[in-house]
């Protein structure tokens, strides 16, 4: 099978993040494909530096990554 030749994208990872498991999950997924050259948005990684952001603060930076994304990849378990 032949490989698909896309340019860079910009990813939305929608994946659950409740459990260490899942967390590493993410992160190493999300590695691999920035490894191709593609941007992603992993929520997990959005406030690493606020410990407690509010409720409006994390819908309205995940809503906005997610419109602006060329694609989503939603990971269902």
């Amino acid at each position: 099978m032949d490989a698909i030749v896309m340019g860079s994208k910009k990813i939305y990872w929608a994946n659950a993040l409740f459990s260490d498991a899942d967390r590493k999950f993410n992160e190493v997924s999300v590695e691999r494909v920035r490894a191709e050259g593609h941007t992603i948005f992993l929520p997990q990684e959005a406030f690493k530096d606020d410990a407690d952001p509010s409720n409006e603060e994390i819908f309205r930076v995940d809503t906005t990554e997610l419109q602006s994304s060329d694609i989503v990849v939603a990971c269902l378990d």
